[in-house]
């Protein structure tokens, strides 16, 4: 997408010598580049790599599912705070294949 704003940018201001891209401009600008990578090809391949289209569960970065190391646990109104030294027990990832029927949600196209 990059390469291709550039390129629609600079062809904006050869077209408009001595303007500057307004807002006003800016969606006419952005189309054009868009229609250069909204594209199938592109679409399937950014589905792909993270395992998702087709479904590919050892494609699926699992470290990604787990919860944030520096956001704060949810605790219930009554609870008090844990004042522990020892580390916060892992979250359960699914082990096997068949796990992901639990998780992920079944796509039929």
């Amino acid at each position: 997408m990059k390469a291709a704003w550039k390129r629609c940018v600079k062809s904006w201001q050869l077209e408009h010598l001595g303007q500057s891209l307004t807002k006003k401009d800016f969606p006419g600008v952005f189309n054009q580049a868009w229609d250069v990578v909204a594209t199938i090809e592109n679409a399937i391949h950014g589905l792909r790599k993270p395992g998702l289209f087709p479904l590919d569960p050892k494609g699926i970065d699992l470290s990604k599912l787990e919860p944030s190391k520096h956001a704060n646990p949810v605790r219930n109104c009554g609870d008090a705070p844990e004042h522990s030294s020892e580390a916060s027990p892992k979250p359960v990832l699914p082990n096997s294949d068949n796990d992901f029927n639990l998780i992920l949600p079944r796509f039929h196209l």
